[in-house]
Order: structure tokens, then C-alpha cells, then sequence
């Protein structure tokens, strides 16, 4: 399966429309280059955009995960959003790993 790359804006410092980074994921979801993304959430480390006016998590997007779970990048690369490299997890169980 060939790994897509979609886009992530800078935001600060005048880059909002420079392209700073790619996040990786698979072709069935390569429609979510739709959306403006660009590196944010805690210490700018993941793929996020606003969606009906709310902020959004790539990797929680693609999996589907609710509130109570967490999603694990399997290979700790937080912009490899394709699915294998994404686990859902119960949060303690995150925290022990």
C-alpha cells in the first residue's frame, strides 16, 4: 500500500502559508488533505486542524477513538497517521507502556 503525505501550515512567526511538515497516511485517507492541518497540540507534535469549528486530532480522526481512549503511534513518529502505526489503548494502559 503506497503512503500518502498531506500537508501541514506553519502558524507562527508569519509561515501560515508555508508548508512546515507532512503527515503520513494511507490512501483511504489521503481525503483528509481537504482540510487545512498543521502541527499543534502539546509541544507542536501532532496533525490538527479545525473542523466545524472544533479542533481535531488526525490521529484520533482516522481511528475513530472516543474520549476515554488514547491512540499510540506504534513507531512514536506522532505525524505517521497511517493505520497500522496507530493502536487505540484505555489511557492507563497507555501511561504503563
Amino acid at each position: 500500500m503506497t503512503t500518502r503525505q498531506i500537508p501541514l501550515y506553519g502558524r507562527a512567526n508569519g509561515r501560515n502559508n508555508n508548508v512546515v511538515d507532512y503527515a503520513l497516511v494511507d490512501p483511504v485517507d489521503v481525503l483528509l488533505s481537504r482540510h487545512r492541518w498543521h502541527r499543534g497540540g502539546k509541544r507542536r507534535r501532532y496533525a490538527v486542524a479545525a473542523i466545524n469549528g472544533r479542533t481535531v486530532l488526525m490521529h484520533r480522526l482516522i481511528m475513530g477513538s472516543p474520549q476515554h481512549q488514547q491512540v499510540r503511534h506504534l513507531n512514536g513518529n506522532t505525524l505517521d497517521n497511517r493505520r497500522g502505526n496507530l493502536e487505540v489503548v484505555p489511557t492507563k494502559a497507555l501511561q504503563i507502556s
